[in-house]
């Protein structure tokens, strides 16, 4: 687990990346993510992230989530779905 990325809600996460695809200088991932709270709440949700590319570097990221459920998962300890 990287402590340093997470440490605003997550004890354990995992990622899978479900679609990919680019365009020109464009690149789409589309992920689904799994993690447990801090607070003891399991997390599922769909997300996508949008990357800007230039000389083979990334200039730009875009996410895509519901922040409301990530709110009531995470931070919320009466929201989510308790493990």
């Amino acid at each position: 687990m990287d402590k340093g990325l997470f440490t605003t809600g997550m004890d354990e996460y995992d990622l899978e990346t479900r679609l990919v695809v680019t365009s020109g200088n464009h690149v789409v991932v589309e992920m689904t993510h799994y993690s447990i709270g801090l607070n003891g709440n399991k997390y599922e949700t769909d997300h996508c992230l949008a990357f800007d590319v230039e000389d083979g570097l990334i200039q730009a990221v875009r996410a895509y989530t519901d922040s409301l459920y990530l709110e009531k998962s995470m931070i919320d300890p009466a929201g989510g779905t308790q493990s």
